[in-house]
């Protein structure tokens, strides 16, 4: 028996569910990135009123500006890269929320079609819900022995 390979394909099995909570985690990402981003650029910014001088205004402006220009460049870079491997790990964990899910759907429209599954039902290692699964076969053995 040929074993799915997991790929991107795969990996999306409710578009709707899986797409809001990666959406909200990064939301929630890019909150937390603007909040840092303006707690480092106020420090950078009290650090150097609390050291203006009127001698030293113009100098100290230059180091505001250039600290200022670095840290943006750097954040954008680091928030572009945390946007995409939080996307992609909130798609890997609904994965394992979902399938469980799906997979319990397509056996119950099967039994309501009057189809019985022949093999016992079993969820990857990862999966969350296996709970139900001892439920899940016990109503298929009840299904198959009526027929």
């Amino acid at each position: 028996m040929l074993e799915k390979r997991r790929s991107v394909r795969n990996l999306v099995i409710n578009p709707k569910l899986q797409r809001e909570y990666a959406i909200f985690v990064v939301f929630v990402a890019i909150m937390m990135a603007a909040l840092c981003g303006f707690t480092i650029w106020a420090t950078v910014n009290s650090v150097l009123v609390a050291e203006y001088s009127p001698v030293g205004q113009e100098r100290h402006l230059i180091v505001f500006d250039q600290v200022n220009g670095l840290l943006i460049f750097r954040l954008i870079i680091i928030f572009v890269i945390g946007i995409v491997l939080v996307y992609g790990l909130s798609l890997w964990y609904m994965h394992r929320v979902v399938g469980p899910i799906y997979r319990t759907h397509s056996i119950l429209k099967q039994i309501a079609a009057g189809e019985t599954p022949q093999k016992i039902v079993a969820f990857r290692k990862n999966d969350y819900f296996k709970e139900i699964l001892p439920d899940l076969n016990k109503v298929i053995e009840i299904v198959r022995s009526k027929k």
